[in-house]
């Protein structure tokens, strides 16, 4: 792992001396410099160079442990938390990060089209998702996004579910949740398959669901607000008599991480940008 250190006059990307080589490849933008496991001792030697008295520090991804240790080891700087500071930042995609996320997105497009076929009575979840990584890795994808689900039957309503040895049989709901990893950014689609008979209520739930997306898609554009988009997209969910199934988050960004900002949930003061 890494620690990224911001001075008004240096960009330091702190790594385990194993990395730096890649490290170097990957960020040519930063000054890369090793340690032997050791990042505080490492952090101590710099912080005098970089003549930095007060250090902000994020605190999404940053242990208890980790910073105890920095901050016991270089007890004369002050120690400034920062919430959300680079999750603010990479919430805002640039472009060349925009076409990096389109082609994880096309990619896992291309593997759902391809699995469609295999997906009937008889064949087993744990199958389709080796399926699916198989072509998405095939394809040019690094590898899954993260851990494929797909489940069947009665195990759909689990919506972390793991692929199993199960076979898909007549009428099942199915819930398949995957993405592609491509150069480092994560695409996530979530799709509902069904297999014949299918009845009348199943499909009355998946075009109230549909609608419910169609209306937030509609609705998505800079300056609404986070909360807007939650209440009208659950709104269409209440009409149709499913409030009490419905959760509290109806979406979030993607990017280096597999779930980002924003996220859109009633409790998130914020607006799209």
């Amino acid at each position: 792992s890494a620690h990224l250190i911001i001075s008004p006059g240096r960009r330091i990307l702190l790594t385990d001396d194993r990395y730096t080589e890649q490290a170097a490849a990957e960020c040519p933008d930063f000054e890369v410099i090793g340690h032997e496991r050791q990042p505080e001792k490492k952090i101590r030697e710099l912080l005098p160079s970089l003549k930095i008295e007060r250090v902000g520090y994020e605190t999404q991804s940053l242990t208890v442990e980790q910073f105890n240790k920095i901050r016991e080891d270089i007890p004369e700087v002050e120690w400034i938390p920062d919430t959300g500071i680079v999750e603010e930042l990479r919430a805002v995609k640039q472009p060349e990060e925009i076409k990096l996320l389109e082609q994880a997105a096309e990619i896992a497009a291309a593997g759902f089209d391809h699995i469609l076929n295999l997906v009937r009575p008889g064949a087993r979840e744990r199958d389709i998702a080796l399926e699916l990584e198989f072509f998405m890795r095939n394809n040019g994808a690094e590898g899954s996004a993260f851990n494929i689900i797909f489940v069947s039957g009665a195990k759909s309503s689990l919506q972390h579910g793991v692929p199993s040895d199960k076979e898909i049989e007549p009428g099942d709901l199915m819930i398949l949740d995957f993405g592609a990893l491509y150069r480092g950014y994560r695409s996530d689609i979530t799709r509902t398959l069904a297999v014949n008979p299918v009845s009348d209520k199943q499909r009355e739930i998946y075009s109230l669901v549909q609608k419910a997306q169609a209306r937030g898609l509609e609705l998505i554009q800079p300056g609404i607000s986070v909360g807007e988009l939650y209440e009208e997209v659950q709104k269409i969910i209440a009409d149709g008599g499913y409030a009490d199934y419905s959760g509290r988050g109806i979406g979030h960004g993607v990017g280096l991480e597999i779930h980002e900002s924003p996220f859109i949930r009633p409790d998130v003061d914020a607006e799209l940008k």
